[in-house]
């Protein structure tokens, strides 16, 4: 879902992040939040990403999985399909009902057939992965330290870590042979 959100925006990295959220339900050891909001500010857009594991049941009526707001109305997307509203609410167009699947299974089928070398080239770049990717990990330095995380909006990277934000975000070595080289 961060994947359609970064491209519904046209937006690589976010300037600012928070998280809003905890272990509010299950009474265990994980470290993980069971309910929480992220919010990623993109400076042309905001986004918020919300998730519950311990909610017995979903949203009522939800629109959709992604859902963009706009002044001409509404478009939700989920996984299989679209469809787009007025800004009354009022469905006006929707996707062709057809054309049903899982993006996943195909999307890890094509990974599959790359590391293989079955197939030439990733229908999604890695990098585009890692930009979504690090929406999570910026979601979650902000869940950890309670605090604001600033980044570069061109590169993702933080701008001037506390020493909290920067013990997540930056690893001081790497082990042998694990060592990235540029």
């Amino acid at each position: 879902t961060l994947d359609v959100l970064r491209w519904g925006l046209k937006a690589d990295y976010p300037s600012r992040v928070t998280y809003n959220g905890g272990r509010y339900f299950f009474k265990d050891a994980q470290e993980t939040p069971d309910t929480g909001t992220a919010v990623y500010d993109f400076g042309h857009a905001g986004a918020e990403w919300v998730q519950s594991s311990c909610q017995p049941r979903s949203a009522e009526k939800p629109l959709g999985e992604v859902v963009f707001y706009g002044d001409a109305g509404t478009l939700a997307i989920t996984r299989d399909a679209w469809t787009v509203f007025d800004p009354k609410g009022k469905e006006i167009r929707q996707s062709d009902s057809s054309v049903k699947g899982t993006g996943d299974v195909s999307h890890i089928g094509n990974f599959i057939d790359v590391v293989r070398g079955n197939a030439a080239a990733l229908n999604s770049p890695i990098d585009e992965g890692q930009k979504s990717t690090m929406l999570c990990h910026l979601g979650n330095i902000a869940y950890r330290t309670n605090s604001v995380v600033r980044c570069d909006p061109q590169t993702g990277s933080v701008i001037d870590p506390t020493p909290a934000i920067k013990k997540l975000w930056a690893r001081p070595a790497y082990r042998a042979g694990w060592e990235v080289k540029v």
